[in-house]
């Protein structure tokens, strides 16, 4: 039992916010466990997150959502986070990233975890999701030490929020804002990933380079579908 703990009535019971590791450590499981991230609270919490069902009125606030995206992208003045992959770099409309986050340690789900799920991330003592965009765009990244539960040393994240949740993967470098009009848009490349391509709405040049836009809503529900 736990020493002290969060009033009921949230559907996460986080209390290594409170009890654990990040709160006054006064849970007696602390004993036994050592770590809040070895606990089956814990664990039952990544689940749930997993497992939620959609919210009363998502499909229909997500259709207002996207009609608002197409009215913003006709007036020429989109906003774009740009972010590097391996060699590949990519971009996302600015409104769905929430933080830039240093990098931190990723634990993964007992019999969960996959190719694109990587696991859960802690983020100020809640936890969120993780994916791997380079299995997702299949982009080859340098995998000297990766390990079983950390991305390489010094690699950013991103926490952003999407159609299946807020969600965090990690990049290999974060660039910043550019803004474009579509009409600068252009074919993407042959050379492009194929996995990559067909989340991409176009390239723009860039640099000595270009960038992939990648288009939110398929993107988002091929994660969700690997979520299921």
């Amino acid at each position: 039992m736990m020493e002290e703990s969060r009033p009921r009535g949230h559907e996460v019971e986080d209390c290594w916010n409170h009890a654990g590791v990040w709160g006054s450590r006064g849970c007696s499981e602390l004993e036994r466990t050592l770590h809040c991230v070895n606990c089956e609270v814990y664990s039952r919490a990544g689940r749930l997150l997993l497992d939620r069902a959609c919210s009363e009125g998502y499909q229909e606030e997500r259709t207002e959502l996207l009609a608002a995206e197409g009215e913003k992208q006709r007036e020429g003045d989109i906003s774009l986070l740009i972010f590097r992959v391996g060699k590949e770099w990519f971009a996302l409309p600015t409104e769905f990233f929430l933080e830039v986050l240093e990098p931190r340690p990723v634990h993964h789900l007992p019999h969960r975890s996959g190719a694109v799920l990587n696991g859960l991330v802690n983020v100020r003592g809640e936890l969120q999701i993780c994916v791997s965009m380079s299995a997702l765009l299949e982009v080859e990244t340098n995998a000297e030490d990766r390990d079983d539960n950390r991305v390489p040393a010094g690699e950013p994240m991103l926490f952003v929020r999407s159609s299946s949740g807020n969600l965090v993967f990690p990049v290999s470098e974060v660039f910043g804002t550019h803004r474009y009009d579509s009409a600068e848009l252009r074919p993407a490349p042959a050379t492009l990933a194929k996995a990559a391509s067909n989340y991409t709405q176009g390239v723009l040049p860039w640099k000595d380079t270009h960038i992939a836009v990648l288009e939110e809503g398929p993107l988002f529900e091929r994660i969700a579908r690997s979520l299921q």
